[in-house]
């Protein structure tokens, strides 16, 4: 999380950072983008407030995969006519307390070993998953590329046990939508605006979102992807609940 509208030693400014949280969502993400060339989608900008005062705070979600690397200098012009870095080419970044600090070695392989942690994980759970199925149900192994051209239904996912088990198609088909886009659906779907950037981030968080593959699909390159299937999930739990948004947001920030 990045505070605007505090010093280094926590203490408010006099700068109304207050404008910040009004910034475009998508000319964030895409000028992140030109500094690290990846569409990292997972940032929110909300307010808050620091020990007592408002602020705004820029959300980052975590990173899995591989660290964002800067292919792109940072540089501003300090008004003074002199270039001021911020962040350098090849740099990269990790969270050393309250500090975002050039990494070290020791960070790299703390990384690598957390993928590994989680790609073990994941496989663990599915092998539960095939070891519970039950009797008579089937492990169908698709090729990821190649093969004649699908000519399977559209299909709708579910966590029914008893229904029949198909090979999972091309994500982009089951899982279309990348965070905005999916926003935007919701939106469209409710009427009217019922969720931002924050409220996504704060579902995702309390309700696990990221390890529900109905759900969610983290590409090896990429943003993630969002299916259907979440779109109307989160409008029928809004519809159920006023308050989903709200449960969620407490949740988050309780953590």
């Amino acid at each position: 999380m990045v505070l605007l509208g505090v010093t280094a030693d926590g203490s408010p400014t006099r700068v109304d950072a207050s404008a910040s949280v009004d910034v475009d969502r998508a000319a964030l993400t895409e000028r992140i983008a030109a500094y690290v060339s990846v569409r990292f989608d997972d940032v929110a900008v909300t307010g808050t407030e620091k020990a007592g005062t408002p602020v705004d705070a820029i959300v980052v979600g975590p990173r899995a995969g591989s660290p964002l690397i800067f292919e792109k200098a940072g540089t501003y012009d300090d008004g003074n006519g002199s270039a001021r870095t911020v962040f350098a080419r090849g740099t990269v970044y990790f969270r050393h307390g309250a500090r975002s600090e050039p990494a070290k070695a020791l960070d790299i392989a703390r990384f690598a070993q957390h993928e590994v942690t989680r790609l073990r994980r994941e496989l663990a759970r599915n092998v539960r998953k095939a070891s519970t199925a039950p009797p008579g149900s089937e492990i169908i192994v698709a090729a990821r590329k190649g093969g004649p051209a699908s000519t399977v239904e559209p299909v709708r996912i579910v966590d029914d046990p008893d229904a029949p088990a198909i090979a999972r198609t091309d994500f982009v088909v089951t899982h279309p939508y990348r965070q905005t886009e999916l926003m935007r659906t919701i939106n469209e779907r409710a009427g009217h605006h019922i969720i931002g950037p924050f409220e996504m981030l704060c579902v995702r968080r309390a309700h696990g979102i990221d390890d529900r593959p109905e759900f969610f699909h983290r590409p090896k390159f990429g943003s993630p992807q969002y299916s259907d299937a979440f779109a109307r999930w989160i409008i029928a739990e809004y519809e159920r609940d006023p308050e989903f948004f709200q449960k969620a947001k407490d949740v988050y920030r309780g953590r």
